[in-house]
């Protein structure tokens, strides 16, 4: 993607507390930097989603970027968060240190989304499978927003 990858690799998935980590634009929720890449976006999609009646699927469009720009402007995506294929559900919304911080939980795993104020947004996913937890992936997350943010970005 980016010379920006590399940056993720060293702030998020070098520390062995993220699985995978991505820098995205808020403005438009489109990725800029992943690593690795497979783990953190795929193409727009489809996906079979239940409906209201038990065992009947229908299948919808999924454009990750989309749903990726709603979390972060505070709505809700009619179909959760995807990312890499894999469907998050926002959990929490809070602030800290000027960093706007989201945590959507999947399955066994999560992503924190970190905020800064210039608009860029820190993507940190964590693996119960592999043992990592929420609270190491989420310190990864805003301290690379800090970083960013001292840094203009």
């Amino acid at each position: 993607m980016s010379e920006w990858d590399g940056y993720c690799q060293q702030w998020l998935v070098d520390t062995q507390w993220c699985q995978a980590g991505g820098l995205a634009n808020a403005a438009d929720g489109n990725l800029y930097a992943a690593y690795p890449a497979d783990l953190m976006w795929q193409a727009q999609h489809q996906q079979q989603i239940p409906t209201d009646v038990e065992d009947v699927y229908q299948t919808v469009d999924i454009d990750e970027p989309t749903t990726l720009y709603q979390v972060i402007n505070g709505e809700t995506p009619p179909y959760g968060l995807w990312l890499a294929g894999e469907k998050y559900t926002v959990v929490v919304r809070d602030e800290e240190d000027s960093i706007k911080c989201i945590f959507c939980a999947k399955k066994k795993g999560g992503v924190h989304i970190a905020i800064t104020p210039a608009g860029s947004a820190v993507l940190a996913t964590y693996s119960e499978d592999l043992e990592q937890t929420s609270g190491n992936a989420k310190s990864c997350a805003i301290a690379f927003a800090k970083y960013l943010t001292e840094n203009g970005y």
